[in-house]
């Protein structure tokens, strides 16, 4: 728990400062925070070793990409191009797709992760910040701050299919599987 709290303190002092190395040291904080988990995060297996095949995405809101990293040797290996000012990133549960929030642009970025390319850009509400991708993988919920809705995103024609007014502000959101009481 100190560990995931000095990620989190971290990754904010990466993305709220200007200084582009302070972000890459939290990508590497949290890289090594998640394999510390053991099964189930990032770890492969259960001595907590990394596996080979896992790469770590950070938004970088500051240069409008999506920097993908190596967490077993703490490298940049690629930037991806998306919209402007990417906030958020969830993984669909395959791993096939990523999906980032473009804050200034009211856009999410869909990036294939068997080719580090952006293979569609959908249009949300106003100042997406936080998505989460739902448990089947069909689904992208993004929060639209500035709007003051939720976006819903049908993965398989990578179309927003519903909006939702909530809250004054939405900054987070989860999807889970069950049934309303």
């Amino acid at each position: 728990m100190i560990l995931t709290g000095l990620c989190a303190r971290e990754a904010w002092l990466g993305r709220m400062t200007r200084n582009q190395d302070m972000g890459r040291r939290a990508a590497v904080v949290l890289c090594v925070a998640a394999a510390l988990m053991g099964p189930g995060g990032l770890a492969g297996a259960a001595d907590g070793t990394l596996r080979g095949d896992v790469l770590v995405c950070v938004a970088d809101l500051r240069s409008d990409a999506v920097s993908v990293v190596d967490p077993g040797t703490g490298v940049v290996v690629d930037s991806v191009p998306v919209g402007d000012g990417p906030d958020s990133v969830a993984v669909s549960p395959d791993g096939s797709r990523v999906y980032v929030t473009d804050s200034g642009s009211d856009t999410v970025s869909v990036i294939s992760t068997r080719h580090c390319a952006v293979t569609a850009t959908v249009a949300v509400g106003d100042g997406p910040n936080s998505l989460a991708v739902g448990p089947g993988g069909s689904q992208v919920c993004v929060s639209d701050f500035n709007a003051d809705t939720l976006s819903v995103v049908d993965t398989a024609t990578a179309r927003a299919t519903d909006t939702v007014a909530v809250g004054s502000g939405p900054t987070g959101v989860a999807a889970a599987r069950g049934k309303r009481a």
